[in-house]
């Protein structure tokens, strides 16, 4: 029975009202919700189509969420009687209706715990008078209701933001959005309730539902000053996986794949790297249970995320397990159930510590014995931490924290700076944030021209490209190039000039932000003050400093600004409203990048006539930019000064000039393009010329930024060796730009190994076809390795030689040349997916018939398809998508070998999948051969009745195999058994009339009767501590056999009388009896194999 006639009119209308006052605000709402919104929306929209919108979405909203709280009722509540049904809905209704409420609502501001607590207390009598089921009905009625009107609120666009208005006038796509928003509120409820207790349950829904809240939102900046920003972007969404380098073995990777399989990392990276968006992005990816297939075995665990900054002062203790919701969800810790934290700490929960550096270094020992005692107690847990690398070095009691974390078994990983492709992927949000809220087809078609302009712009400009290493920055270009018009300037200095500029300006303007007057600086007051906080810095060899030692630092360039403002309230005023300073820790300044750092101390320097010093520190390479950008901001007679100093010589020629200098002194050509002296321009190239080409490898870094000014440098150097050739590549590689890919095509042809090795390792770093075009595709690889391409091969070879790049294989080496062999061998790849590119490239490689993806999902198996040669393939992955990956095989239509291999996780150890059913592969008609590797505990149901000749197990419990299904596929001629110990003292194979090999090992030792199919001929028994094959005399075909690790063998007298071809004996007790035997056999032609001769 249905109960929509009674729910839309009452709760689904009840709880549309109470959305719309959240929305609204301080608007007052009369009568029907979808009315009542009209009518006050056109006061906040002028434009009656807009607030018709509003109205219609607010209509299908009440709809939707009568149709889900239905459905709720028709799935755990089918034995409550009508009437009590209905009771309930009006109890609820009421409850939603009282004016008291709709001020809470109003008043919340969004806090979901807060108005969930209002609308318990008040609608605990009216609940108890229901009594039963119909009362916990009521309870649960009400609490969705409050998710859903929380959920809604905080989705819809913002009144204030123009582009509202266009977007509420096509609702269609805004109401898709929220019913995915409502799937979700849905979906942690159900896979919450199945598995506890009601209580626990109905708190950890709660739980989870505020971290989402809380947590999964990302600001992109300047998305409204290009008429976006009407709806907030899911963090979810949003986020861009960084890659990491592993401290244990330098590998770089995702992050996501660095995490896979840790049960303590922690994590360092610089200012702005993207740490506490990481642990944001892992809170909510763990409270919606949707982590990416290389972390799914995360998804049972609940999140704690701790803020450590909020325990900066020294009167506050670390929190215990009761406070850990205080960072993230502190509105719920009252109505927590007893010792929740504690239980779910002992199942195993996801610990993410923010910002060791934010806390006191007299603190951090304290942090220790915190975490020491955390993972003593609770050792189930996955603990992340993460911090500046200089907070690590600290010594505290005869070790840094760094050392105390490993001690206690963290491994770590360094965050990198975003690559062209990270960057590349953040462009794309950018513009589709933007896009989703623009109304006309216009905008949208530009924005588009916009995003594709961007992204061939950070593919040839070095120094865009190098600004674009953190979100923060890289949404800053794009906004930049949306306000130029995609007129970014060729200069880098004025470019950095623009951005310093939108910076400190456009933050304010897209949020109407109004300054005390007492505070109120003008622009170049704010960049006199800026400057010479970075002059001071630098000078000091400082990144960041303390809040007090800046501000005391202001004091004499505000009284030669005639201010005389409190210096604190003006550097407070600096770092809150000037976007190019900020706060990262507690009393502690910095800038939100290294470059305007550098940009705005040189110009102090400069103003301030330090030239000489600027010369005396060019050596150094932290100074380069300094000095470089200090050449550009100079004028005139300066300029040359400058450029003359850094030129200049040692005194008397004692000294060796460092290459370092001649590298600043070069780079210097760029921001001096005009108004040098011509005698030192000449000075300047005569300088260059004398650097390239570099002669060893090593040299490549050292001289990369100087090639970045002028690519050319590093062309024509056809006729100089190996090593020369390949420090060009590398060196034209480390700065990407269209003529540095220039520099490489010309030495495609070059058909030496090592130079050959540098072409394809340089692939990466440029636009993966570009590059194809104008260097591989010229490549001279040696005959025989085209003879075995055949006509149509080409593009799969080059295809495949992308991803050797992206492996981090090296032309020449071993893993390289055996990769290569079998791939034109037998057309075999073996590759990590890491994005959904590397599928289309594989997907694109017609000719491949052996294939293992590693880190892969069944989505990526479904788009396998189209390789109608693909005749073997291996999959690792969670083994909870076996079934998926087993139902995306039977659309291989030449598929004849699977293998699915697996990793241990946190997900199988607590039991929440039982059975991998693989079933569904009866269906199969071409396949042949079955393996399953590392299944862990999970039962195992095989297919049957099928073509399979081959099965393979191993890493699982032997009582979960299916043993029934294994009788039953009765082609089977090979069977593999590699698993732990057998809970039964016999086992026959007979029902397998055809198997003719068996390799059964056990990595436990149990003793076992055997009854084997008499049309055997290889056994390889393995792991008994005693063995008896029940039916001897009737092995006539047997020929082949192997005990390995067996204690009493079975009646080897009776083997030994068949017509043996081998026999092996291995790690067997040695016996007189037995020895003799072995001889008798070895006389007759039996070779014999034993460890003991």
């Amino acid at each position: 029975m249905t109960f929509l006639e009674a729910l839309v009119p009452k709760v689904g209308a009840a709880v549309a009202k109470s959305i719309a006052k959240l929305w609204l605000k301080d608007v007052p709402i009369a009568g029907d919700a979808a009315e009542g919104v009209i009518e006050a929306a056109k006061g906040k929209l002028e434009d009656f189509a807009a607030a018709r919108g509003a109205g219609r979405l607010l209509d299908d909203l009440q709809f939707d969420v009568a149709t889900r709280l239905d459905s709720l009722i028709q799935n755990e509540f089918t034995d409550l009687a009508p009437n009590d049904v209905n009771a309930a809905i009006a109890e609820v209704s009421a409850v939603l209706r009282e004016p008291t409420i709709a001020e809470s609502l109003v008043a919340s501001n969004l806090n979901v715990a807060d108005v969930q607590g209002r609308l318990r207390d008040s609608g605990a009598s009216r609940f108890r008078s229901l009594g039963g089921d119909s009362e916990r009905l009521a309870e649960l009625l009400l609490r969705e209701s409050c998710a859903y009107v929380i959920s809604i609120a905080n989705k819809l666009p913002n009144f204030e933001v123009a582009a509202t208005r266009e977007l509420l006038k096509r609702t269609d796509d805004l109401l898709r959005e929220l019913r995915t928003t409502l799937d979700h509120v849905d979906a942690v409820r159900s896979t919450v309730i199945d598995h506890q207790v009601r209580p626990q349950a109905a708190f950890e829904t709660d739980y989870r539902r505020s971290i989402l809240l809380g947590l999964d939102r990302m600001e992109l900046f300047g998305v409204r000053l290009a008429g976006g920003g009407a709806r907030s972007w899911p963090l979810s969404v949003a986020y861009v996986t960084l890659s990491s380098k592993s401290r244990q073995n330098d590998q770089v990777s995702s992050v996501d794949v660095m995490l896979a399989g840790e049960r303590a990392l922690l994590v360092n990276g610089e200012a702005g790297s993207g740490k506490t968006t990481l642990l944001h992005w892992l809170a909510v990816r763990a409270a919606g249970r949707d982590f990416p297939t290389s972390l799914q075995g995360w998804n049972g665990l609940i999140p704690f995320y701790i803020r450590l900054r909020d325990y900066a002062d020294l009167g506050r203790p670390l929190p215990t397990p009761g406070q850990y919701l205080n960072s993230c969800a502190p509105n719920l810790a009252e109505s927590m159930p007893h010792a929740w934290v504690h239980e779910v700490l002992k199942q195993g929960a996801l610990i993410l510590l923010d910002g060791v550096d934010e806390l006191p270094v007299g603190r951090r020992g304290e942090l220790i014995s915190w975490i020491t005692a955390l993972k003593n107690e609770y050792p189930k847990n996955v603990v992340i931490v993460t911090s500046r690398p200089s907070a690590l070095q600290i010594e505290h009691r005869g070790a840094s924290f760094q050392r105390y974390l490993q001690s206690l078994s963290f491994h770590e990983c360094t965050l990198e700076p975003m690559s062209a492709r990270h960057s590349a992927a953040l462009v794309d949000q950018w513009h589709e944030a933007v896009g989703r809220d623009l109304g006309s087809s216009n905008q949208n078609e530009r924005l588009q021209q916009y995003a594709i302009g961007l992204q061939r712009t950070l593919r040839e400009r070095p120094a865009i490209q190098g600004l674009a290493s953190n979100p923060l920055l890289c949404a800053m270009l794009c906004a930049l190039n949306w306000d130029q018009k995609q007129s970014l300037p060729d200069d880098r200095m004025e470019l950095y000039r623009l951005a310093i500029n939108m910076l400190i300006h456009a933050r304010d303007s897209e949020r109407n932000v109004v300054v005390a007057s007492g505070t109120a600086l003008t622009a170049n007051a704010k960049l006199t003050l800026i400057e010479f906080l970075a002059y001071w810095l630098l000078r000091n060899g400082y990144s960041e400093a303390p809040f007090e030692a800046c501000a005391r630092q202001l004091k004499e360039p505000l009284k030669r600004l005639g201010n005389g403002t409190d210096r604190r309230e003006v550097l407070q005023t600096l770092l809150e409203r000037s976007g190019v300073l900020r706060q990262p820790s507690f009393g502690v300044v910095d800038f939100v990048h290294r470059t305007f750092l550098e940009y705005l101390g040189a110009r102090a320097a400069v103003d301030t006539g330090d030239l000489g010093l600027l010369a005396e520190r060019s050596q150094e390479e932290g100074w380069r930019d300094v000095v470089v950008f200090a050449a550009g901001h100079a004028r005139g007679p300066s300029r040359d000064r400058l450029v003359e100093g850094l030129l200049r010589s040692p005194w008397l020629g004692l000294k060796t000039r460092p290459v370092e200098s001649d590298v600043t002194a070069v780079c210097c050509l760029e921001t001096t393009r005009q108004g040098l002296d011509p005698g030192l321009r000449e000075r300047l190239l005569a300088c260059a010329a004398k650097l390239f080409p570099p002669r060893e490898y090593s040299m490549a870094r050292v001289l990369a930024p100087a090639a970045a000014v002028q690519p050319t440098w590093l062309a024509g150097h056809t006729n100089e060796g190996a090593s020369t050739i390949a420090a060009c590549i590398k060196c034209a590689a480390l700065t990407p730009s269209q003529g540095s890919l220039a520099v490489i095509a010309e030495y495609a042809a070059v058909s030496n190994l090592e130079v050959q090795s540098e072409l394809l390792s340089a692939w990466t770093a440029f636009d993966e076809h570009e590059y194809l075009e104008s260097v591989v595709r010229r490549m001279q690889f040696p005959g025989q390795t085209l003879e075995t391409l055949g006509g149509t091969g080409y593009g799969d070879f080059h295809r495949f030689l992308y991803l050797l790049s992206l492996e981090g294989l090296r032309m020449g080496s071993a893993e390289f040349d055996q990769a290569l062999n079998l791939f034109l061998r037998e057309r075999e790849l073996q590759t990590t997916i890491r994005s959904p590119a590397d599928t289309a490239r594989v997907v694109a490689m017609s000719s491949v018939r052996t294939l293992s993806l590693l880190n892969c999902a069944p989505s990526d198996v479904q788009r396998l398809a189209s390789l109608e040669h693909l005749r073997s393939l291996l999959c690792q992955c969670d083994p909870q998508h076996f079934e998926q990956v087993a139902h995306a095989s039977l659309r291989l239509p030449a598929l004849r070998s699977l293998t699915l291999q697996g990793k241990r996780t946190e997900l199988q150890s607590r039991g929440l999948v039982s059975i991998i059913d693989l079933s569904v592969l009866s269906k199969s008609e071409t396949l042949r051969s079955l393996r399953v590797i590392s299944l862990g505990e999970p039962r195992l149901r095989l297919p049957y009745g099928t073509g399979l000749e081959t099965l393979d197990i191993e890493g699982m419990r032997a009582e979960r195999l299916d043993y029934e299904g294994m009788g039953q596929c009765s082609r089977l001629k090979h069977l593999r058994l590699r698993v732990a110990e057998f809970p039964w003292d016999a086992v026959s194979f007979s029902r397998l009339s055809e198997l003719e090999e068996l390799h059964l090992q056990l990595n436990q030792r149990s003793g076992v009767e055997i009854q084997l199919p008499n049309r055997i001929q290889k056994i390889f028994l393995s792991g008994f501590m005693s063995l008896r094959i029940v039916n001897p005399h009737s092995l006539l075909l047997l020929r082949d056999v192997v005990f390995e690790r067996v204690d009493v063998l079975p009646d080897i007298q009776s083997l030994l009388q068949l017509r043996l071809r081998s026999i092996a004996l291995l790690k067997v007790p040695y016996s007189n009896d037995l020895w003799n035997e072995i001889r008798s056999v070895a006389s007759r032609g039996v070779r014999v194999t034993c460890d003991w001769l």
